[in-house]
């Protein structure tokens, strides 16, 4: 299984830097398994981050974003995704 996301920053992007997370659900736990950060200094960046999917397993998938445009103004977003396998 995997996760990925792409960011394509506006013009005048200097900088963007995403970190994806997978979480294992466990109960009311929320156990990570994988985590990748990758920094670009251009407009655009995939991501993708490999994992083993157990099965009748529920995850959870947070990628954070930080783009810099070139007056040095950061934009930070995050989004969650939930599945099973």
């Amino acid at each position: 299984s995997y996760a990925s996301a792409s960011v394509t920053g506006n013009p005048g992007t200097t900088q963007i830097e995403m970190t994806i997370t997978v979480y294992k659900l466990v109960g009311n736990d929320q156990i990570s398994i994988k985590q990748s950060t990758q920094t670009v200094n251009s407009m655009l960046l995939d991501l993708r981050v490999d994992f083993t999917a157990e099965e009748n397993s529920y995850y959870k998938i947070i990628c954070v974003v930080h783009v810099t445009n070139s007056e040095g103004i950061t934009e930070s977003f995050q989004k969650a995704k939930y599945g099973s396998n």
